[in-house]
């Protein structure tokens, strides 16, 4: 929205987003290898048939915990994610958000050239470990 209606957005607030695609140059700076990461359910994607018995498993939750919090991930935390998670992707209707997601992460291509054309005021947070958040303003 920022470069297609930029009089309309006010301002952005990144979190944990890298402005890179998913490229080897991103992984030698120790950004995940989303290809990897999301290999399995970009080719379930490719099954059309419904899958009414869908369910995430606790090794898609796991992976969410470590990218998304790390190894001080409480096990409290995890549970109301993986309750969470249950539900909203379980069934042949979040089979198909879950695996749209991993090809949207797997294939997204980098902002770089785009940034100069975002013209309102960007927050960038990045947590760098889980006791130090960076914080950019652009």
């Amino acid at each position: 929205m920022a470069l297609l209606s930029p009089q309309k957005v006010n301002g952005l607030i990144l979190i944990g987003t890298s402005m890179d695609s998913e490229s080897p140059e991103s992984r030698e700076l120790g950004c995940w290898n989303g290809p990897q990461a999301t290999s399995a359910l970009v080719a379930k994607s490719a099954d059309l048939a419904p899958h009414d018995d869908f369910e995430p498993g606790s090794g898609y939750v796991d992976f969410l915990m470590d990218i998304g919090y790390g190894e001080k991930v409480t096990a409290d935390l995890v549970q109301k994610w993986n309750r969470s998670i249950q539900k909203i992707y379980s069934g042949d209707i979040g089979k198909k958000l879950i695996c749209m997601a991993a090809v949207c992460l797997a294939s997204r291509d980098g902002l770089y050239a785009r940034l100069p054309h975002i013209r309102c005021p960007v927050l960038w947070m990045q947590v760098l470990n889980p006791f130090l958040i960076a914080f950019i303003l652009f």
